[in-house]
């Protein structure tokens, strides 16, 4: 990793981070392929980052007439396991933890 004397990292040590674009779209292929719940599950606790009782709450009140089994913090916790693996194949180059 190449790091001028102003402590900023070279253009070179930057080319190996995907795009925003690209992870952007990657979200947004992952997204597209899970129900309006799970969406929202993942949006409420991936990205927005609340709690997960918080979250299986606000998914019930959005989508309980319509789903057939409430959702529970269990659901939202593997909902937010699988977002996480269907992301890190799309990335299968990204360095960064999800």
């Amino acid at each position: 990793m190449t790091t001028s004397w102003s402590g900023r990292r070279s253009r070179s040590a930057r080319t190996t981070l995907p795009e925003r674009s690209t992870i952007r779209d990657a979200v947004a292929r992952v997204i597209a392929g899970v129900s309006e719940p799970h969406a929202m599950a993942v949006e409420l606790s991936f990205f927005e980052d609340l709690p997960i009782a918080t979250v299986a709450e606000l998914v019930n009140r959005r989508f309980g007439e319509t789903q057939q089994t409430p959702m529970t913090e269990d659901n939202v916790y593997k909902i937010r396991e699988r977002f996480r693996a269907a992301l890190r194949s799309e990335l299968p180059d990204n360095p960064f933890e999800l």
